[in-house]
């Protein structure tokens, strides 16, 4: 082989070395509610019952329990719908074994922000983070105002809901956990 044809193969060689390494590996990251509902081939069944919406800061949030059956398979969610600027919609789904964690955490959270309320730290933040993706968290800024807040959904620019009063979380994580329990009652 002559010279030309071995730096055109090593310059090629190393141009598929480059570009490999450069590839970022799409992952297509779903919700358990998504994964449940996207089946081909099957029936599935859907009841949702409203609950109270919960006030944000900027107005409030759309907030239902949500039962799905797919061949003998029962799943509950708390749905929490947020309306943005776009006339799009921003959702969270939260499973009911994620809806009883995010409950403990959030009892744990409230203690330990009340904790640094009285710091007054310069910037301070604590969250909690769902399997599926949804983080309820709070913070504190350089002036002392604090604000709890959700995260639905993973990307988006108006993906976060932003809660003054911890007795309308109080009120979202009670109701809907009795509902669901209650259901599973008539259900068993």
């Amino acid at each position: 082989m002559n010279m030309k044809k071995i730096l055109l193969i090593i310059g090629f060689v190393q141009f598929l070395t480059i570009i490999s390494f450069g590839q970022k590996e799409v992952v297509n990251e779903i919700n358990s509610f998504e994964e449940f509902m996207s089946e081909n081939g099957v029936i599935i069944k859907f009841i949702e019952n409203p609950l109270p919406d919960i006030k944000t800061t900027y107005g409030y949030a759309i907030c239902n329990v949500r039962k799905l059956e797919k061949k003998g398979t029962i799943e509950y969610y708390l749905t929490i719908t947020k309306n943005t600027t776009y006339n799009t919609r921003m959702h969270a789904y939260i499973s009911y074994n994620d809806l009883k964690e995010m409950k403990k955490a959030f009892d744990v959270l409230k203690i330990e922000k009340a904790k640094y309320d009285t710091l007054q730290p310069n910037y301070m933040e604590e969250k909690y983070l769902t399997t599926d993706g949804v983080i309820l968290g709070f913070y504190i800024n350089s002036k002392g105002k604090s604000l709890w807040y959700m995260r639905l959904e993973r990307y988006g620019k108006e993906n976060k809901i932003y809660i003054k009063e911890t007795t309308e979380l109080d009120k979202l994580f009670k109701g809907s956990i009795e509902m669901i329990e209650e259901w599973q009652k008539h259900t068993n």
